[in-house]
């Protein structure tokens, strides 16, 4: 069987940054990706490696300098059997791609949850971009049935600017103790009712330095779920992914997003002991 197998987050860690653009000679494979490479080769599988950048020889240096066996490597997809790829979803049906119509019930739901905006000055906005540049940051994360949530919170040693956060936008003020250190608080808020806040904050250009996640923030949003509906396959993946592209962002201060691939023999990788299992 030929398979392409992606190299960037499947073979070579990647973080949400594309080979391409950044020195990335250092950067260690993927767990378990060597071993799982040798074992499809040795039950037989045809492997080619596929890549984004645009110096393939660059990438065979480092597949050698890894250990990795001597593999074709390619920009261009040509037909295979299988893909193995970051992001993608495997083709089964347009229910998968498309997500179901918002019903009205669903929509006089989310209308609720999204709640109304309260009377600020648009100086008393900026004061909130302004906590929310310097102190803040923004997270999406997973609760314990799977399913991913927004929060923001802004960390601040000043309990009153943060119970000014609380009084007007809701949310939670809770305060951490470390020893030989000051005790610092945090405001956090998640949920769909953050919606409009970035909402207002982006409209008035009260966010700088945390725009672009704010942005991703709202996309985010608007793919969310309501009444104990289903997401398509599509809007997970698009959600893991901006749930990646906020890391990056917060830890680099820069993301490329890469395209989801939709096919019929597309393969999303997650870990390397699935796809063993999977050709094993």
């Amino acid at each position: 069987m030929k398979i392409f197998v992606d190299f960037d987050g499947v073979i070579c860690k990647s973080e949400g940054i594309p080979t391409k653009r950044l020195i990335w000679n250092d950067r260690e494979p993927v767990k378990d990706a060597l071993d799982a490479i040798n074992f499809l080769i040795k039950v037989g599988h045809e492997i080619t490696i596929f890549t984004s950048n645009p110096e393939p020889e660059k990438v065979k240096e480092w597949l050698e300098n890894n250990h990795f066996p001597k593999l074709p490597v390619t920009d261009r997809k040509s037909p295979a059997h299988a893909y193995i790829l970051k992001w993608a979803v495997r083709f089964s049906n347009w229910e998968d791609i498309v997500d179901s119509k918002i019903s009205k019930k669903e929509s006089d739901l989310k209308k609720k949850w999204i709640g109304k905006l309260p009377k600020l000055s648009d100086a008393e906005w900026g004061y909130m971009g302004g906590l929310i540049d310097g102190e803040g940051s923004f997270n999406i994360g997973k609760n314990g049935q799977g399913r991913f949530y927004l929060r923001i919170m802004v960390a601040n040693q000043h309990i009153k600017e943060l119970e000014w956060l609380k009084d007007k936008f809701g949310g939670a003020v809770n305060s951490v103790k470390k020893e030989n250190h000051f005790p610092v608080s945090y405001w956090s808020k998640s949920g769909i009712s953050l919606k409009l806040i970035l909402e207002k904050l982006i409209s008035l250009n009260c966010l700088r330095m945390k725009k672009n996640q704010a942005e991703l923030a709202m996309e985010f949003l608007s793919l969310n779920r309501y009444n104990g509906r289903k997401k398509s396959k599509l809007s997970e993946v698009k959600m893991e992914q901006l749930r990646e592209g906020i890391m990056c962002l917060n830890k680099y201060g820069i993301w490329f997003r890469e395209s989801i691939t939709i096919d019929d023999r597309a393969i999303r990788f997650t870990n390397w002991q699935d796809i063993r299992r999977y050709f094993g």
